[in-house]
């Protein structure tokens, strides 16, 4: 039975107001207890209070729900690809009453999808997202921060950089490589990974690069570009035959002692270097782990005390050469033996310096050619396959190539020139090892001496004329030394 049915069966009015309602039914018993219908009233009209309390505050939810509903996204959502930014723009609906517009990112849907950016006008640019494929989500919002119910999305689709076309030339044992920015891509490239024979050598932003090959062979260079929302492109490879550097002589060869700077390493007889060692007192190697004792260790998987190895190790050390020297060929070779199964990769770095205060930043490769140098610093870095691994170096060998060169041209040699007539190189040599000297004569035969100290960094040398008969005369000669520079 209604509440309005109980009013009706007492002879009481009908009531709108719950409370009211109430407060009539208690009246009509309040002659079988009195205290109970005290009682009553008052709680009747304390639910009355509440009730006119919260009646504005649901009346306006009720009318923001409406509003909700009523609030219609924008539509045709869509996109341009800009090289930089993602342009995003759309229509705005019909509606009145749309302040901004809110955009989230996610692809399942706007909940759970990533803020973006709130805005007033109907188009925005936004930063690349890194991958394939990426959903946008948008919705409006009035002046009272009430959302659109529904939403719009758009999926945004984006081209990874392609390939780059490569121009290649081989000059002596130079290796010149230049290439294009790629064909097809949707956003601009921010640096180009740069592989020879599969090995990654480091990074450039530039378009052209170049090598110097230290031994004859084929070897093959990977570009390969990255955009600036990290999207890997397509490799692009070039294969070059170098012959064997011409004019080069061994200057230099030094096998290390490794005593530099070695970090999670071990100094062994030989000399040789345990890699990737791990400094643990027996409370952390043991305890830490809540080992018992080596039989525990052993069934964990760890049957070398050592183990469980570090992932990474170091070893640094700087060769002083006394001699400042240009054209150079440096050239690191070492010997490794694994102790345990698994594989530990090597990484060389070199660096050099004239004056062993100022250093150029470290350079990957084995073999690199040096401008200029006297101090040699040798950075070897190494990676673990996992901590069971364990690898012995030793043989590290540094050797230092330089280049010979010619130098010539001609001088006059006089009588009168006592102790001999002076001729300078052209070329600054660090050490001459050979020179000759002719006259230019199509006559009389002429004998020339060639006085010259071996020094280092040699700048002339001495020449004297004579005739057949032993007589000094003066002429022109023509001269011809060979050394290194």
């Amino acid at each position: 039975m209604s509440d309005n049915t109980a009013l009706i069966a007492l002879g009481l009015p009908i009531i709108k107001d719950r409370s009211e309602q109430a407060l009539a039914i208690i009246r009509g018993r309040h002659i079988e207890d009195p205290k109970l219908y005290e009682a009553l009233v008052i709680l009747a009209e304390q639910v009355g209070l509440v009730t006119r309390s919260i009646s504005p505050i649901t009346r306006v939810l009720a009318e923001r729900v409406a509003v909700s509903v009523l609030l219609e996204p924008p539509y045709d959502f869509d996109y341009v690809l800009t090289g930089t930014t993602i342009r995003l723009s759309w229509v705005r609906p019909s509606i009145s009453g749309i302040l901004l517009y809110e955009i989230r990112f996610g692809a399942v849907n706007w909940d759970s999808s990533d803020f973006v950016v709130r805005t007033a006008s109907t188009s925005v640019d936004v930063n690349p997202f890194t991958g394939l494929v990426g959903t946008y989500r948008i919705k409006s919002i009035n002046d009272q921060g009430i959302y659109s119910e529904l939403e719009d999305t758009v999926v945004v689709n984006v081209i990874p950089p392609g390939p780059t076309i490569i121009n290649a030339s081989v000059i002596d044992n130079n290796i010149l490589l230049a290439w294009t920015d790629p064909i097809i891509g949707s956003f601009n490239i921010e640096f180009y990974s740069i592989y020879r024979d599969g090995v990654f050598q480091g990074t450039t932003r530039s378009t052209f690069l170049s090598f110097f090959e230290v031994v004859s062979g084929t070897y093959k260079y990977g570009i390969v570009p990255v955009d600036i929302a990290n999207n890997v492109g397509s490799v692009s490879e070039v294969e070059l035959v170098v012959n064997q550097p011409p004019d080069y002589v061994l200057q230099d060869e030094h096998v290390s002692s490794l005593n530099g700077v070695l970090v999670n390493g071990l100094r062994r007889a030989g000399p040789s270097i345990l890699v990737c060692v791990a400094f643990q007192n027996w409370q952390v190697h043991f305890t830490s782990r809540f080992w018992l004792d080596p039989e525990d260790q052993v069934t964990a998987g760890y049957p070398i005390y050592i183990q469980p190895a570090e992932l990474t190790a170091s070893y640094e050390e700087i060769v002083d050469y006394e001699v400042v020297l240009s054209n150079v060929i440096a050239v690191v070779r070492y010997n490794t033996e694994m102790i345990t199964a698994g594989d530990c990769d090597v990484f060389t770095y070199l660096s050099w310096s004239s004056d062993n205060v100022t250093y150029t930043p470290f350079t990957p490769g084995a073999s690199q050619f040096i401008p200029t140098m006297r101090y040699l610093k040798v950075r070897l870095e190494f990676e673990s396959e996992n901590d069971k691994v364990l690898m012995r170096l030793f043989n590290l060998t540094m050797s230092l190539s330089v280049k010979r060169e010619n130098d010539g041209g001609e001088a006059p040699a006089l009588v009168t020139d006592v102790g001999g007539s002076v001729v300078y190189f052209t070329k600054a040599f660090k050490d001459v090892e050979s020179i000759t000297a002719t006259v230019l004569s199509p006559t009389e035969p002429f004998t020339v001496i060639v006085d010259f100290v071996d020094i280092p960094n040699p700048t002339f040398f001495k020449v004297y004329v004579f005739d057949t008969t032993g007589n000094r005369v003066s002429k022109t000669i023509e001269w011809k030394a060979r050394g290194v520079v």
